[in-house]
């Protein structure tokens, strides 16, 4: 079940370096302990993971670089001066 988490949900599901989240697994309770860089990934990694097969419960000990959340769809995201010459092609 570790090894589901850690390669399903952080690697291919979120992209996440392998060894960023500690992932221990006590009689189907996954505890998932690390950094991520946005609050949005820590959601996404604790609801797949609650969705893994034997999964009984998850315990988030995941903290964020930065906090995602406020932003909606349409909201302007701040960006660099890359990303304004790619919004004028």
């Amino acid at each position: 079940m570790r090894e589901e988490v850690i390669h399903e949900v952080l690697e291919r599901g979120l992209w996440l370096v392998p060894g960023s989240i500690d992932v221990t697994v006590t009689e189907g309770v996954v505890t998932l302990h690390g950094r991520t860089e946005r609050k949005s990934e820590t959601e996404v990694a604790v609801a797949m993971t609650r969705r893994t097969d034997g999964v009984v419960d998850v315990v988030n000990q995941l903290t964020h670089r930065f906090d995602d959340s406020g932003f909606q769809n349409g909201t302007r995201v701040p960006s660099g001066v890359a990303d304004d010459w790619l919004r004028r092609l």
